[in-house]
């Protein structure tokens, strides 16, 4: 399993006094397991959650499904997030 993480600030449009309506911190934590990369989402404000955001698969979007969430892979990469990382609640929202 290869892991990076990226830090981002997404800051919307400046008001007239010069201060933005929202700026958000994030970090995104990405483990590529052979050709398959699980993308997940830990705000700066609540870095103790990360969020599963998605999974790609040769540059393609694709969805999980239930085996993948209960396998080894999966399990090691929740493992990860709380014990190296200090997340406390690793949400999944998944698609139908």
């Amino acid at each position: 399993m290869n892991y990076t993480e990226n830090d981002f600030v997404d800051k919307g449009e400046v008001d007239e006094d010069g201060n933005y309506d929202y700026i958000y911190e994030y970090t995104l934590y990405y483990f590529t397991i052979d050709n398959i990369c699980y993308v997940f989402r830990s705000y700066k404000d609540n870095y103790r959650e990360v969020i599963f955001l998605r999974k790609e698969v040769d540059g393609k979007i694709l969805n999980l499904n239930d085996g993948e969430i209960n396998s080894d892979n999966f399990k090691s990469i929740i493992k990860f997030l709380k014990e190296k990382k200090n997340k406390i609640t690793v949400n999944l929202i998944l698609a139908n």
